[in-house]
């Protein structure tokens, strides 16, 4: 606030204060000052000629309740800025530096408290979750108490995409089959939490392929898994899917866990398999961002939660290779 607004808003504040104060006065000696009558002789105005009007005094509650208002102000006045310009008792102020200092004040006593409960948080669970970060991934999984930890994680930060079920949802994969994008296996579900994935399918594959092509393609991709689809398309959509899209998926359609390009012989469809959600991925392309995890999770936190998630798809103890 500028020092003109500042003044200017002590100086209406005073003139009020002013104002209230002789209203006061007025209220307990108005007499023939300002009636020209003593208080509680009657006034000159006559109604229906038998009906006068008296100078009463005003009730002595609201007189009372009156003074203590009056008194209150004042006493908020000193505390706090009212009167701007002047300063105030307890030194606060509305101008932007002060406001910016108090801010910083409360973030730093937040942020503060923040961290004192965190290292406490960490210091008392990392005792608990140290036994678990040398042991095998098979013990982990037959594990209960490394199960319930592991489910704990995967609720506090896993549900929101793949649901509460883990079956994922329309573009969020379902962790409780084996079809995996990036590999199954204990490492490669550890990596994929801890450093995070990024997918990219371009639009049209990033080939010049027409609607036709497009349209021949569903059917061959879709012949892939034996849904229902067009045979002669589907013969036509192989010479297509040879054009380049093999670089990604495979020769055979089985997808390439390096590059997270998906499997399309499974039946597994992160984007639906129907034709008009093939026709769209094709058409538009797709992206998805599993983030990373290493930033949030200690590592044996990590380790738990890859414990926990391969053993939804029921990861046996040979499974450890892709």
């Amino acid at each position: 606030m500028s020092v003109f607004w500042s003044y200017w808003i002590a100086g209406l504040t005073s003139i009020f204060l002013v104002f209230l104060a002789v209203l006061f006065y007025i209220c307990f000696r108005r007499g023939m000052i300002f009636t020209g009558v003593e208080q509680g002789e009657a006034l000159k105005h006559v109604y229906d000629q038998d009906l006068y009007e008296l100078d009463q005094p005003l009730p002595r509650w609201w007189s009372y309740l009156f003074i203590l208002m009056f008194g209150i102000g004042l006493i908020y006045l000193a505390f706090y800025p009212g009167v701007v310009a002047w300063g105030n008792h307890l030194g606060w102020a509305s101008t932007r530096d002060h406001a910016v200092y108090l801010d910083s004040e409360i973030e730093s006593v937040s942020y503060d408290q923040y961290h004192k409960e965190r290292a406490y948080a960490e210091e008392t669970y990392a005792q608990v979750l140290a036994p678990y970060a040398t042991r095998p991934y098979p013990e982990l999984m037959r594990d209960p108490q490394a199960q319930q930890v592991g489910a704990r994680l995967f609720q506090q930060n896993c549900v929101q995409c793949h649901g509460t079920d883990a079956q994922g949802r329309k573009g969020y994969p379902n962790l409780t089959d084996k079809s995996w994008i990036y590999g199954g296996s204990f490492a490669r579900i550890e990596e994929s939490i801890r450093n995070g994935r990024r997918g990219l399918m371009p639009a049209r594959g990033g080939l010049p392929l027409s609607d036709e092509d497009v349209e021949i393609l569903v059917q061959y991709i879709r012949s892939l898994s034996d849904l229902p689809h067009d045979a002669e398309g589907a013969n036509q959509g192989h010479q297509v899917y040879m054009k380049g899209c093999f670089a990604c998926h495979g020769m055979q359609g089985q997808g390439n866990i390096y590059i997270g390009a998906p499997n399309l012989v499974d039946r597994a469809w992160l984007y639906g398999g129907d034709e008009t959600s093939l026709r769209q991925t094709l058409l538009k392309g797709r992206q998805g961002v599993m983030p990373l995890w290493q930033d949030k999770l200690d590592p044996i936190k990590i380790r738990l939660l890859t414990a926990y998630v391969a053993g939804l798809s029921q990861l046996k103890d040979e499974d450890t290779s892709d």
